[in-house]
């Protein structure tokens, strides 16, 4: 049992910061888990709907491309192809409204804020007015760089753009933010539902439920990336069914092979990104065929896998020479890796990289890139390390069941591929900018690492930073949300990605400016209550968390 029966708060972070009435309801005798499992969820999907309902348009990671793949799907009924423009509509909004500095637009926060009301209204038009409906997809100025992606998640979202012909950019965009969103709080959901139920061991069953509804509050990254247009947010309930599957395939034998080769294809189709958890599954499939003698199970799941995603990536391999082609590595054709990364890498660029990489699944901001200032993003860096060194810790010497080996390989693999991404990039553009903030599709698969993680630092060394360590990265998420609805409202500039604090000492005070700023281009009002209604009560879950875990390894007598 993840939340054993009640005990002290640990006097630094609950007594101190949370109200005592939550406390004393989470901390119930029988349904303490559930009630805790239960409010983390429901804070990470308010503070999630909160991120898409301040977010501006066009501001989520890549959103012009996935918004131009939807609609060229649902009005041109066409599948983007290498090369082929970006909507028409795009170039359209950012000649009158303000978006990130790379989209290379007319406007920045700042001066659209500065210029004339006349401007402002413009910009208001854009993002508020109704849109007269029309057919057909017109072409752009620039490339659509998501046509490398598969399409399972743009023909889902196709019909959502087609239903809400007529409506405001921003109204659309909400809708289809907040879809996304769901799919991947209901894969988190679903994921958690099916480890309370199964059977097995009780600890390894808590340590899995702890990891998977802490993952947002702790690394909370998974709030910007899941948050947003983009096919990462499907990826999470495939990549939770392809799990529970994988647990439960032995004993359902072809039928149930063939069903995650199914899903696992499906997972295919809808990003790369499915590829090193498809391979490490069919790795695990392969070695355990060779101790049982089932190959059938084996050529099941592999045929089914690729019946329903083959035909994409054949295409792909047609097209470009590769099926795995992507915008970056196409830059690289004819050229060798190792020669554009004498040429243009350096050592020290490399470093940055991987330094980037922790920081960016730590957090990820959005496209503008505006980050807190670096000592508070720096410190989130202890958690994930302290949490990789424990459960390193607690897996070695060990002989665990073969399946706990899946989280940790896939981990790996990943790891590996983006890595080679970055050597990508600096042969090609001489910089490592390759973000970690996929690894949230993963959550399902990778939650059980961070419970155990965290159940090991409940017993270790560290165990009187524990609390703060959890505690910090809800207190982080405030400031990093604050620091960008200050951007977005004109207040305020940045230093290369971080945001200069003293900049904005002249406009922050002046909340109503602040206000109506923000509601020209999204809904602060609806934003600031969804916040804070989420972040109290995952306050409130973890002090429970908190004082559950110290207890859990007092010697007292567990139930």
């Amino acid at each position: 049992m993840l939340f054993p029966p009640n005990r002290p708060l640990f006097p630094g972070c609950a007594k101190t910061m949370f109200p005592r009435v939550g406390v004393k309801l989470l901390a119930s005798r029988r349904p303490g888990s559930f009630a805790t499992h239960a409010v983390l969820l429901a804070s990470a999907l308010f503070v999630g709907l909160s991120q898409v309902a301040y977010l501006p348009p066009f501001e989520g990671f890549d959103e012009t491309a996935h918004y131009s793949y939807i609609q060229q799907i649902a009005e041109a009924r066409t599948l983007p192809r290498f090369g082929d423009r970006m909507s028409a509509d795009v170039d359209e909004y950012l000649a009158v409204a303000p978006a990130a500095d790379s989209l290379h637009g007319r406007w920045a926060y700042k001066e659209f804020f500065a210029s004339t009301p006349a401007t402002i209204e413009a910009g208001r038009a854009a993002v508020r007015g109704s849109r007269t409906p029309r057919n057909g997809w017109r072409p752009g100025a620039g490339a659509n760089w998501e046509a490398q992606h598969p399409p399972l998640y743009y023909l889902m979202m196709a019909p959502v753009y087609l239903s809400t012909k007529g409506w405001s950019l921003a109204g659309r965009l909400f809708l289809m933010r907040c879809i996304s969103y769901l799919f991947a709080w209901g894969g988190l959901c679903g994921t958690v539902l099916w480890a309370s139920r199964s059977s097995g061991d009780p600890r390894m069953r808590s340590t899995t439920l702890s990891g998977l509804v802490l993952w947002p509050f702790i690394i909370p990254a998974w709030f910007p990336e899941m948050a947003r247009l983009g096919s990462d947010s499907l990826v999470v309930p495939l990549a939770a069914g392809a799990w529970i599957l994988l647990q439960s395939c032995e004993r359902g034998g072809i039928p149930r092979h063939g069903i995650l080769g199914v899903v696992c294809g499906l997972g295919l189709l809808t990003k790369a990104t499915f590829i090193p958890f498809a391979a490490v599954i069919s790795a695990f499939l392969i070695f355990r065929a060779f101790v049982d003698g089932k190959m059938r199970f084996v050529v099941t799941f592999h045929v089914a896998m690729l019946a329903v995603a083959a035909w994409w990536y054949a295409g792909v391999f047609l097209e470009t020479g590769s099926p795995f082609t992507t915008n970056d590595s196409a830059a690289l054709k004819g050229s060798s890796l190792v020669g554009q990364l004498i040429e243009h890498g350096s050592f020290r660029n490399f470093l940055t990289g991987i330094a980037y990489l922790g920081l960016s699944f730590a957090w990820s901001g959005t496209w503008s890139l505006v980050m807190p200032p670096l000592p508070s993003l720096i410190l989130l860096m202890p958690l994930l390390m302290s949490m990789a060194v424990a459960y390193l810790a607690a897996a070695s010497g060990r002989s665990p069941d073969p399946i706990a080996y899946v989280p940790p390989l896939t981990l790996a693999v990943f790891a590996a591929g983006l890595i080679y991404h970055m050597l990508i990039m600096l042969a090609v553009m001489g910089i490592a900018g390759t973000g970690a903030w996929y690894l949230h599709a993963f959550v399902p698969v990778l939650a059980p690492m961070v419970g155990v993680a965290i159940a090991e630092l409940s017993k270790a060394r560290a165990r009187p930073a524990l609390p703060l360590m959890l505690c910090y990265p809800l207190l982080f998420l405030p400031l990093a949300v604050a620091i960008q609805a200050l951007f977005f409202a004109g207040c305020g500039t940045k230093d290369r990605s971080y945001f200069d604090l003293s900049s904005a000492a002249s406009c922050a005070a002046d909340l109503t400016n602040l206000y109506s700023n923000l509601a020209v281009l999204s809904s602060p009002g609806a934003a600031m209550t969804l916040f804070v209604v989420g972040w109290v009560a995952a306050m409130i879950a973890m002090a429970n968390v908190v004082r559950a875990q110290l207890a859990a390894w007092d010697g007292s007598p567990r139930p």
